[in-house]
């Protein structure tokens, strides 16, 4: 699904999310007698945890605007190029043009991120969202500390006007 669809829907979907979550808990207790029952509410509940973060791709974190400033990333553990858009601590939008296709979403992506103070260091996450024009949306996963100050200081660095 492309993102500006998601966010068009954002209301609805929630909505959604929140009556398929009356419907588990309606199954689940249909399901102490019948197997049927609990059968469905367990393939509901996947249903709604992938929705789920689906959905979170699209939230509204801080994000600083770096455009043109290049980077690499992994896919499958082939090599691509693209431009950042925006950054966070928890994602990073590129334009990677045709590289951005349908096939890769949710694939396992690696960001390769080089500051002048941070050196080189790679970034992995999931492919959340891609757009018709070819940006992607990476939300960062398993972020520990030192990940984070790295990614801290590269968008200070990009970000920060020098005087």
């Amino acid at each position: 699904m492309h993102r500006d669809i998601l966010i068009a829907n954002m209301q609805k979907y929630r909505r959604l999310v929140s009556e398929a979550e009356k419907e588990i808990l309606h199954l689940q207790k249909k399901g102490a007698s019948e197997k049927a029952y609990e059968i469905s509410a367990r393939s509901l509940k996947m249903f709604v945890a992938e929705f789920k973060e689906m959905l979170d791709g699209c939230r509204d974190i801080v994000r600083h605007n770096i455009n043109g400033v290049r980077t690499g990333f992994t896919i499958n553990g082939r090599k691509y190029y693209g431009s950042v858009l925006n950054i966070s601590i928890s994602g990073i939008c590129i334009e990677a043009g045709r590289n951005a296709s349908v096939n890769r979403l949710w694939c396992e992506a690696n960001v390769l991120l080089k500051g002048r103070n941070t050196g080189p260091f790679t970034v992995g996450g999931k492919i959340m969202w891609l757009s018709k024009d070819g940006r992607m949306g990476i939300r960062f996963l398993n972020v520990d500390e030192q990940a984070m100050r790295l990614i801290e200081e590269f968008i200070v660095e990009k970000t920060v006007k020098k005087i």
